[in-house]
């Protein structure tokens, strides 16, 4: 019984365990470091609300650097962040770049394996406009889109799982340059789009989203779904031949209602009355 029970609760541990990471202050480039810090703690603010990593404290990483005697002058940021990362004994960290022309801010965002210095991750983002919007808007987007892109697997003694819950939904709304576009979940045909938006709202977990139309290469991306989170991405049909043909299959669809004149719509399209 005793055995049983540490197994369980070892399994539990694996399941729920994080990712421990730390975020450098990214490097300025256009703006004073006071900004970039305020950016940066923004990003990890975030970053932290999504709840899928354990993100050491500024103020913590500050201490043992300094105990450390870390100097940080005269070496390139990535080994930089690499050499913080083995002193800290994280296993990944975030270090990123935030430039200004006037009122452009661009921000590059990196997700470093400490042991083996790879970027596993990378985002830009440009905005145009009041810092106050870039804080609000650009920056949690791409914490966000951080946290659906690094955390899609989880580990457990038995080997690499998916987990999904029944309750906990997410959002995800792509901008798609294209109408029209047949929309797949997880291998499985959903719907059509009406229009250049589509929200789809799925259980917190890892989904697979592709969307296919004739003349088009398949758009494809695997992420993490998070639980009360609203994920923004653009999508762009670019021309060319699908890895598969879409199979078009028509047939007759009779509906009556009581009463009549009830309206009538197939994938979100007006086809009349009844």
């Amino acid at each position: 019984m005793k055995q049983f029970i540490i197994s369980t609760l070892f399994a539990l541990s694996c399941i729920y365990a994080q990712d421990r990471i730390a975020i450098v202050q990214f490097t300025p480039s256009g703006i004073d470091n006071i900004t970039a810090k305020n950016i940066t703690n923004r990003f990890s603010y975030e970053l932290s609300k999504t709840k899928k990593f354990e993100i050491v404290e500024r103020e913590m990483m500050d201490k043992i650097l300094d105990e450390q005697k870390f100097q940080a002058s005269g070496c390139v940021v990535d080994e930089c962040a690499v050499e913080i990362g083995q002193i800290l004994g994280v296993q990944v960290i975030v270090a990123g770049n935030i430039s200004k022309i006037e009122n452009f801010y661009s921000l590059n965002i990196r997700f470093i394996d400490v042991e083996t210095g790879r970027i596993l991750y990378q985002d830009m983002q440009d905005h145009e406009g009041k810092v106050s919007e870039f804080l609000l808007v650009t920056v949690k987007n791409m914490a966000l889109r951080m946290a659906a892109e690094t955390t899609k697997k989880t580990v457990t003694s038995s080997g690499l799982i998916t987990q999904y819950s029944t309750t906990n939904k997410g959002m995800v709304v792509f901008n798609i340059n294209q109408n029209d576009v047949a929309i797949f979940v997880d291998g499985r045909y959903s719907s059509r789009s009406s229009g250049k938006v589509v929200t789809l709202s799925l259980a917190e977990g890892t989904h697979n989203i592709t969307f296919k139309l004739d003349g088009y290469r398949d758009w494809e991306k695997e992420f993490n779904i998070l639980s009360d989170q609203v994920i923004p991405y653009d999508v762009e049909m670019v021309p060319g031949t699908s890895q598969t043909q879409e199979i078009n299959v028509t047939g007759i669809l009779l509906v009556r209602s009581e009463p009549l004149n009830a309206k009538v719509f197939v994938d979100g399209v007006d086809k009349g009355v009844t």
